[in-house]
């Protein structure tokens, strides 16, 4: 929950960061904006002759009624970007109190989450993770770095030893077991091909992170 709906990351590196800093987004919304000023501009140019060459009671009054009106527009418009990362970090953080807060003599968590939690197991709806930054790719293409998932491999064991962690996903323990990562070599093509796809959702698309979940034998929020 906390993970997946509660907060936004860059999938390029799996680590998080405002749904607003997204490069396609920032695109899209420069573009707007160049729309928005030019249309203000005009708004403006029209309001200003309607009141010097209109000559009634109510074109005198045009620029006065429309400049409030195009000032809240322009700061509306310019710090959208601003104010939508607002709104998203204050719905995240009203769900999560609302997520997080018990009942008063009752479950500790609310009632969906105790469903979840009997059907799925303590720890399995909000798992722990780590992001792993490496200077060297971790798979590339339809090959893997055997030497690189050593390294990665025995963190995930190391994590899996820690009390209270159950299981352990990651690159090496994509199904929450040990893969043979090691005897990649020596597997033909097709059991290749698969290995490389059981790991590919916890590598970032430019293979030098990763992300390993460590599922708790009990509840994050919990008191234990």
């Amino acid at each position: 929950m906390e993970t997946y709906l509660l907060s936004t990351h860059d999938l390029s590196t799996l680590t998080p960061r405002p749904l607003t800093d997204e490069p396609a987004l920032q695109a899209m919304f420069h573009l707007t904006l160049a729309i928005a000023d030019v249309l203000l501009v005009l708004v403006f140019t029209w309001a200003f002759l309607r009141s010097q060459w209109e000559h009634s009671f109510r074109a005198h009054y045009t620029l006065k009624v429309t400049l409030p009106r195009a000032m809240a527009a322009i700061v509306m418009a310019h710090f959208a970007l601003l104010f939508g990362q607002m709104a998203i970090d204050l719905n995240n953080a009203l769900v999560h109190a609302i997520w997080t807060q018990p009942f008063p003599g009752g479950s500790p968590r609310m009632p969906w989450a105790f469903a979840m939690t009997n059907g799925f197991g303590p720890g399995a709806v909000t798992p722990t993770y780590t992001v792993i930054e490496t200077p060297v790719s971790l798979v590339t293409g339809f090959t893997i770095n055997i030497t690189a998932l050593r390294s990665l491999s025995a963190l995930e064991n190391s994590t899996l030893t820690v009390p209270g962690v159950s299981r352990v996903y990651g690159p090496t323990h994509p199904f929450g077991e040990a893969i043979p990562y090691f005897s990649f070599n020596t597997l033909d093509s097709a059991e290749q091909q698969q290995m490389v796809d059981s790991m590919k959702p916890f590598v970032g698309t430019s293979g030098k992170s990763a992300i390993i979940f460590a599922v708790l034998s009990y509840e994050p929020y919990s008191d234990n």
